[in-house]
């Protein structure tokens, strides 16, 4: 699929998210699911994609051979960051960019206010357009 996308619309118009340990939809990836994650941002890098968004949910040892798999630029999402840590990733080399979204819906003009150090708008999660059916801390 990603390759289809990727002729018709040109890989640097496409991206994949990648959730690793994700409990969604009830899949449970089992023991393999690491090293089929592995085998899969070597075969996206080769389609030379816009970009890689990993969900981290705390495998460090998969997040690290995914980052050298993977030679475009990576997007990381982890589970549980607060906005005083939110550059850690990209500073230590783990990641190029980290996601915002959920402060971003929150708060429009997020930039201003994160540059500022002005008070944030809580995410609501009944405004979303889109609910979780399961979901890990």
């Amino acid at each position: 699929m990603a390759s289809a996308i990727s002729d018709e619309i040109g890989p640097e118009r496409t991206a994949i998210r990648i959730s690793p340990g994700a409990l969604l939809g009830g899949v449970v990836e089992g023991e393999e699911g690491p090293d089929l994650y592995r085998y899969l941002a070597g075969e996206l890098d080769k389609l030379g994609l816009a970009y890689l968004h990993m969900m981290h949910f705390g495998d460090g040892t998969l997040l690290r051979d995914i980052r050298r798999t993977w030679s475009k630029p990576l997007m990381l999402l982890r589970s549980g960051r607060t906005l005083e840590t939110l550059g850690d990733d990209v500073e230590a080399g783990r990641a190029d960019l980290v996601s915002i979204a959920r402060w971003l819906l929150a708060n429009p003009d997020f930039t201003e206010r994160f540059r500022l150090g002005a008070p944030l708008n809580e995410p609501n999660p009944a405004t979303r357009s889109f609910r979780r059916r399961s979901s890990r801390s």
